[in-house]
């Protein structure tokens, strides 16, 4: 995502991969990987402010499908 005007400009990233591993026919036990990064930039005159954040991790849970 990307956004930009004439003071102040946003990107953001958020990418991840993930399994579901089956444990009945309708529970799964799920695993996820993802990465966030998140960058506002905004100019005021000659001062400029930056900000930056990263994000990373590994998350569990548990899914049950419903037919």
């Amino acid at each position: 995502m990307l956004f930009r005007s004439s003071d102040w400009f946003h990107a953001a990233l958020l990418a991840g991969v993930g399994a579901v591993f089956m444990v009945s026919h309708h529970v799964g036990v799920q695993t996820e990987l993802f990465y966030q990064w998140d960058e506002t930039t905004v100019s005021s005159g000659s001062v400029t402010n930056r900000n930056a954040a990263e994000e990373f991790g590994l998350r569990f849970g548990v899914t049950a499908f419903v037919f």
